[in-house]
């Protein structure tokens, strides 16, 4: 079947998903998917401008079909030569940072969580893509705090991962499509292979 797709996701989310999509675009070579970040992806399947949309944090609201994605804790990554692994949560706090920031807001969970123990850090680059930041840390001091799965995809480049000194929540991401229209055996086709995984049977 000739179809197309739109699908809403941050490069960190379409990074989740890339091997299952290639193996669904290679099964089905009349297949075309348009994938990219639409903003509010929750409104644009509400508002069915996309099919399908990748959220990254609490449990999608009612009215939605979602599927778990992955369930990512955080880390630090850092470019060992140039730096080293924080010592203890004052030396993290002390360190210059690259902040993922898609909103383009500062602040976040980190910055929330120093607060508490009564810690600023310093943000040296703001960088929308999550993607960005790991490449900005290379040949740098500075630090990035990014979910582990994507951290771990600039270790080949060089980089290393520590842990977090800080306790915040894992990013949970989640592919959902609306209740309507349902019967799609094409959607429900590319959502068992981009999320096998349904969320009634929770990992």
């Amino acid at each position: 079947d000739a179809r197309f797709f739109r699908i809403s996701a941050s490069d960190y989310q379409a990074s989740l998903i890339a091997p299952a999509l290639a193996r669904a675009l290679n099964a089905a070579p009349l297949v075309d998917v348009d994938l990219r970040p639409s903003g509010d992806g929750v409104e644009a399947v509400r508002r069915g401008t996309v099919t399908l949309a990748l959220i990254t944090g609490s449990e999608p609201a009612a009215g939605f079909l979602p599927r778990h994605i992955c369930t990512d804790p955080f880390c630090v990554l850092y470019d060992p030569g140039h730096g080293t692994a924080p010592d203890g949560l004052a030396d993290f706090a002390a360190r210059d940072f690259v902040q993922a920031a898609p909103s383009g807001l500062r602040g976040g969970a980190v910055d929330s969580a120093l607060a508490d123990h009564g810690l600023t850090r310093r943000v040296r680059v703001m960088a929308g893509p999550l993607t960005l930041a790991g490449r900005l840390v290379q040949g740098t001091a500075a630090m990035a705090v990014l979910p582990e799965t994507l951290a771990r995809m600039f270790v080949p480049l060089g980089l290393a991962t520590a842990p977090l000194p800080l306790d915040i929540a894992p990013a949970t991401t989640w592919l959902i499509r609306s209740q309507r229209p349902a019967g799609d055996i094409a959607v429900d086709w590319l959502v068992d292979r981009l999320a096998p995984q349904s969320l009634r049977g929770k990992a």
